[in-house]
């Protein structure tokens, strides 16, 4: 699975990022959590 991030400026206001993806939804459930374990351990 491979999910993209980009700034959100280009979508709207700034501070914020835009995700895309295009997978199923258990695939979309990991991802988050890894996402979420990227951010809380580093």
């Amino acid at each position: 699975m491979e999910v993209a991030a980009v700034p959100g400026e280009a979508f709207g206001p700034s501070g914020y990022l835009r995700f895309s993806y295009a997978t199923s939804d258990e695939d979309i459930v990991e991802g988050v959590a890894r996402i979420k374990k990227l951010i809380t351990e580093g």
